[in-house]
Formats: structure tokens, sequence, C-alpha cells
């Protein structure tokens, strides 16, 4: 820059105003905060706590007795997927990458033993009746079990409930179920309790602080259901919103978005798909100081002076009375604007 432009726009010339930043800082954090808090007051999601075995055994018996079934014949949604918790199973991958493979069940789970038998074997201490129905069932064949898997669940329609937990089935049924009848009576009882949530938790310490294998046991039909009621489905961008129409997380609409649309949403490797897409424009974002020409639109757009016009208008006004409004090279110019930047900032 040269020594006429330096003397006309000197640093110590410059227009300035007191600025009390931890003030500013202090005013602005008490302005946000109350601003929160009234809108969390007004327009606040609802709160719902979680859903729990037991109440679905009070107000669904018949779903909770279903997905027991479903569970203890290996058809549950979770027997079909792969890890982290089965071995076996549904692999989401693309080409040679498939992280679900490489690490494995990392949380391994036995769906039949863990959420069906172990449970009934513990109460059958307490209920002489589960003992016999048991072991009627691990010593028989799987095309055994597996005919009696699907007589009670023809039956399980039209099954009403009697006491607490007693299954009332058609006499016909009753008998080509096999053991399964007073099985499930032994499930829907412990899960009336509030028993099976923590017996499907696993043993362990007095408090349990993993609810895992509860929302597995639940998961497919059940939580479906009540995810559908409350509009919390995929399709439904559940994800976005809390209960009903209430906004929730706004900033996970990428990934809600893939999820509406093909292959994404048709693919069963969408998953996968979905946040490797996120991971390629995440790594794009990093990226842009790298890239040259997008790395450049600021400057070129010139944003900037129109952010900080005052001060421009102010340096144009003082290069005119100094009389080198026409002299200054576009060089210097543009060393005018990146120190004006600077001052600015």
């Amino acid at each position: 820059m040269s020594a006429s432009v330096r003397a006309a726009v000197r640093v110590d010339e410059l227009p300035t105003v007191e600025f009390d930043m931890v003030k500013e800082a202090l005013v602005a954090f008490g302005v946000v905060l109350a601003l929160v808090l009234a809108c969390a007051a007004i327009f606040g999601g609802p709160y719902s706590p979680a859903v729990t075995i037991r109440q679905v055994a009070r107000a669904h018996p018949r779903e909770l007795v279903a997905t027991a079934t479903r569970t203890l014949l290996g058809q549950s949604e979770l027997d079909q997927r792969g890890g982290p918790y089965q071995k076996s199973g549904t692999v989401q991958h693309l080409g040679w990458f498939a992280p679900e493979k490489w690490f494995g069940a990392t949380h391994p789970v036995n769906p039949p033993v863990q959420f069906v038998l172990q449970p009934l074997q513990r109460a059958a201490l307490l209920d002489p009746a589960l003992g016999p129905a048991l072991r009627q069932w691990t010593s028989a064949a799987t095309t055994r079990r597996q005919a009696w898997g699907a007589a009670f669940e023809a039956a399980l329609p039209g099954a009403r409930v009697r006491g607490e937990s007693t299954l009332v089935l058609p006499a016909a049924a009753q008998a080509a179920s096999g053991p399964l009848p007073t099985m499930m009576d032994g499930e829907l009882a412990l899960a009336r309790a509030g028993l099976l949530g923590a017996a499907v938790n696993g043993p362990g310490d007095v408090y349990h602080y993993s609810v895992q294998n509860s929302l597995l046991f639940l998961q497919g039909h059940v939580l479906q259901g009540i995810a559908a009621k409350r509009n919390l489905l995929g399709s439904q961008w559940g994800i976005l919103h809390e209960e009903g129409p209430y906004p929730g997380p706004w900033w996970v609409a990428p990934y809600s978005f893939l999820y509406q649309i093909p292959p994404y949403s048709t693919s069963p490797n969408g998953d996968l798909m979905a946040a490797g897409t996120m991971g390629v424009l995440f790594l794009l974002l990093l990226c842009i100081p790298l890239l040259p020409v997008i790395r450049d639109l600021p400057h070129r757009l010139r944003v900037y002076r129109l952010i900080w016009r005052d001060y421009y208008r102010w340096v144009r006004d003082r290069r005119l009375v100094a009389g080198v409004g026409g002299a200054a090279s576009p060089r210097v110019a543009t060393g005018l604007g990146q120190e004006g930047a600077g001052h600015g900032g």
C-alpha cells in the first residue's frame, strides 16, 4: 500500500465504539435462556414414559403372547437380522464393504432362550405346572414344536383372557398346541406382574441400567403399532418430531429424507447406504477449504463487502477526500478490502 493511502486511512482514525464483550455475552445468554424456557413452557412436546413389557401385557395380553410365541419359535424380527445381536441373519453390505460381518455379534442375544425359556425356568420354582411343560417342549423335535406353534397361533386371535393371566382356547386348539398354552400363561403372568422385564434383561446386580433386551423383545409388531399411533414411524418422518405434531431434531432431516426415496427406502441395505451417503457429504464439507472453486466463493461473491458496507463507504469517502480515489490501483483496492475486513472483524 502506498504512503498516500496509508495517510488517507490511518488505523487510529477508524471509527470506534465502546464494546463490553462480557456484558453483551451475559445479556445474550439471558435473553436466549428466557426465550427457550418460554417456548418450552408454551410449545414443549409431551413427555411419555418408556413403554414396558408390563404395560403391553396389561393393555394387550394377546399381542404380548403372540410376540412371545413368535420369539419361542425363532420367528421374531431379531432372529432375521445379523449383527450386533445375531451371528446369522441378514447382513447389510455394499459390495465388499460389510461392517456388520466384520464386527460380528458384539452383543449376542438368543431370543428363544433369554426371552422365554430362561424366565419360565425361574418361574417354574413357584409354578409346578411349568416344569413338565418346559420338559415336554425341550424334548420335542423341531417339526413337532412348529406344529404346536402353528395350532396355537391360529387359535390365539379368538382366545380370551380369564382372570389375570389365563388364556382360554377352544378345546381342540388347546390339545393341538401341546405345552404352549401352559408356557404362555406363565409368560403372561410374569409380564403382568412386572417381572418379565427384569428376567429378559439378564441376571446381574440388583439395579439394572440396560433395558436393551426388553426393547428387543417388544420390537416388531408391538413397538411398530405404538409408533404408528404416535406418528413416529420412519415412513411418517417420525425421527423429525416428537409425539404428534411437535417438532423434533431438525438436524437429522437429511437422514430422514433419504429414507423416503428409493433406493434407500426399498433396499435391504438402506441403513448402510444412508450412513455412507451422509459420511461422504460430511467429508466434502470438511474438504471445502481444499477445493479451489468452492473455497473462493466468498471472495468472488464479495458478500463481505455487503456486511461491512459502512466501513467500505467510509473508506471510499476518505479516499475521495484525500484525492487518491482514482489513483489507487486494483491491487491497492484489494489490500484496502482485506485490511478493512480484518479491522471490522
